[in-house]
Order: C-alpha cells, then sequence, then structure tokens
C-alpha cells in the first residue's frame, strides 16, 4: 500500500518520496524534477514501469517517511467498491507539487480547513471519508503534530453500514473508536 500510495503520489503530483541506494536524505527538489520531465509522462502511459523508473536512477522508495492514517471500505451493496489506505508525509523540501494534465487535471494547495470550507460551499466534491479525515487533520496545528499524532493511533478499518431513515435520507454508521468524532452520520433527509 505504501508503494501504490508513493507511486500514485509521483503520478499525480510529481512529488517522489524517494531516497538514492544509500543515502538517509529524500532526493532534492532538482533531481525530482528531472526524474517527473523524464518519466512521469511515461510512466501514467504505462510506457515503463515505476520500478524501472527507480532503478534507472539508483533510488529505493521512502517507505518509512509515509505514516499509516486511515482506513476506509466502501459499504456493502455499492456499485463500485474500495478498499481505500490513507497514509500522511510531509513534502519533501522544495519538492512543489503540480498536476500534469492527464493523470490529474487541476491542482491547489490548501489547509484541511479550506478544503473542508470549499466542500460546504460547492467549490469541491468531497466524498465522506475525505471530509473525516480532513477534520481529523484539521485539529492538528502543524504537519510534524498531525504526524506524530498518527504515528500513536491505532488504525480502525471503517467500513460504514448504510441504511435509510423514515424520511428518506441516508445514514452511516461508523465504529466510534475509528476515532471521527461520532457513530451515526445522517445525509440528504427528505425536505
Amino acid at each position: 500500500f505504501r508503494i501504490a500510495g508513493i507511486r500514485e503520489t509521483f503520478e499525480e503530483s510529481g512529488i517522489l518520496l524517494a531516497r538514492a541506494r544509500g543515502s538517509g536524505a529524500l532526493i532534492d527538489a532538482a533531481a525530482a524534477r528531472e526524474i517527473e520531465a523524464a518519466h512521469r509522462l511515461p510512466l501514467c502511459e504505462g510506457k515503463v514501469s515505476f520500478l524501472e523508473v527507480l532503478e534507472r536512477h539508483g533510488l529505493v522508495l521512502a517507505l518509512d517517511a509515509l505514516v499509516p492514517y486511515a482506513h476506509w471500505i466502501t459499504p456493502e451493496g455499492m456499485p463500485k467498491r474500495f478498499d481505500t489506505w490513507f497514509f500522511l508525509a510531509a513534502a519533501p523540501p522544495d519538492q512543489l507539487g503540480a498536476h500534469d494534465g492527464r493523470e490529474s487535471t487541476d491542482s491547489i494547495w490548501v489547509s484541511p480547513r479550506e478544503a473542508l470550507a470549499g466542500g460546504e460551499d460547492g467549490r469541491f466534491k468531497l466524498p465522506f471519508p475525505t471530509t473525516r479525515n480532513l477534520i481529523r487533520l484539521g485539529k492538528q496545528p502543524a504537519v510534524a503534530d498531525a504526524l506524530a499524532a498518527a504515528r500513536d493511533m491505532d488504525i480502525v478499518t471503517v467500513m460504514p453500514v448504510m441504511t435509510k431513515t423514515a424520511d428518506g435520507g441516508r445514514q452511516l454508521r461508523i465504529p466510534p473508536e475509528a476515532g471521527y468524532d461520532g457513530e451515526i452520520f445522517e445525509f440528504g433527509a427528505a425536505g
């Protein structure tokens, strides 16, 4: 899951969490830009594998830079289901992520609070798991605090149980021990 997370981050933003083989430091921004310019598009088009990119540049993934944050599974009965792990990582110094116009078509950097405000006013479409994770993440004052809190958390798998309410809305029930400030969340009540 960590390997997939680093690959997806590179494909979708150009940020590469990797080290030169035998080095303790993450690659610098210039090296990341060079690798991104040479390989991001071919990787997204399936013309080269992520392993080939890493081997060509003598890199190993910084798997330790990712801290598990959450594990969500789409409710049973949904037509399309996902088993998704969320990870936190500090962006490497001076690596500036950007969309490529293919794998990802737009990008902005916002705080968790700004993202939530955008979800509330309709600027962003935020799935329920993303919203709950942003609320939890927004309680941390800085990246270092969020990473430290995540290291101390027990990850509780969340597979919401969805039911219909009497007024035509939906109710999602999640494990209270997952740490999302609640167990029952209601949506879309008929008005």
